[in-house]
């Protein structure tokens, strides 16, 4: 296993620095890296990707749907599975906001769980909505 000091350490990996006559625009862009950064910048970005994939699984069930009963029956299982998705956002805001206590942060692991939801009130709504077609 390679082992440095802290001298060592310091010359192993030499400074850049700017050729004569280069501008600093010109000089690459640095930043911090630590190994939570990761989990850090999600929340940067997280709610956007929840609305993008809640809209384009919405779209995808009212288009699917559309194609194998109708319009009608689409637009039905479609607000259903988006009804029920919204109840569930208002749960994770009433345990943040009313209860207390049971804070709820919008995660990557919350958002796989929200857009699950949708492919299980798909498969519930879509039979009801099948069977009211007959």
């Amino acid at each position: 296993m390679l082992s440095l000091e802290a001298g060592e350490y310091k010359d192993s990996t030499p400074a850049k620095k700017l050729k004569p006559g280069q501008h600093e625009s010109e000089a690459p862009t640095v930043f911090t890296y630590s190994l939570y950064y990761v989990y850090y910048d999600q929340y940067t970005y997280i709610r956007g990707v929840l609305f993008q994939n809640v809209v384009i699984g919405v779209g995808a069930i009212i288009v699917a749907l559309q194609i194998l009963s109708g319009l009608y029956i689409a637009l039905l299982v479609g607000l259903s599975v988006f009804l029920t998705f919204f109840e569930l956002m208002g749960i994770c805001w009433m345990l943040n906001v009313v209860v207390g206590g049971y804070p709820l942060e919008i995660n990557a692991v919350l958002v796989v769980n929200l857009v699950t939801s949708l492919g299980f009130g798909v498969e519930f709504c879509n039979h009801i909505g099948m069977n009211f077609m007959r």
